[in-house]
């Protein structure tokens, strides 16, 4: 019984490693370039904003304003 109870926890740690070592690429966060919805989808007013920051990258954006400001 004493075997049983020092012996399961290891096995139970095991399995659980070896599954998220051959399962970690699909574990990972891919991000998509791809607009799903804009905030136009839930009723929110927004602008297109782009500007380029100060190491010379584009970056774009929405603008979403305040309703009560």
């Amino acid at each position: 019984m004493i075997w049983w109870l020092l012996i399961a926890p290891a096995v139970i740690f095991i399995a659980l490693a070896a599954y998220l070592y051959f399962m970690q690429t699909r574990l990972v966060y891919y991000p998509t370039s791809e607009i799903e919805a804009t905030p136009e989808a839930i009723g929110l007013n927004y602008q297109d904003v782009t500007f380029t920051a100060s190491d010379g990258v584009k970056l774009t954006a929405w603008f979403v304003p305040a309703e009560e400001a």
